[in-house]
């Protein structure tokens, strides 16, 4: 499964606790590129964690949205303990 659905980026952002209404405005924002849309998502929501903890947690967010593959990528690539 890949993170190329607007759900999946909404479900996401959700879990990492981001508002409703920043995950739609990144929609808004990058209405045309959903790619831009979920960096922005991701950008904002990296900027309220701190980085020991954000790789980690975003790994635990990409498992329960069912993006097991990712996860394992970020985990690995970021040499995250699982």
């Amino acid at each position: 499964m890949e993170l190329t659905q607007r759900s999946d980026i909404r479900n996401l952002g959700l879990k990492l606790g981001l508002k409703e209404s920043t995950i739609e405005a990144a929609f808004t924002n990058y209405s045309r590129n959903i790619w831009e849309a979920a960096h922005q998502v991701l950008t904002t929501w990296k900027k309220t964690v701190p980085t020991n903890e954000a790789y980690h947690t975003l790994g635990t967010a990409l498992r329960h949205c069912k993006l097991v593959k990712i996860a394992e990528m970020v985990l690995d690539y970021y040499q995250v303990d699982q």
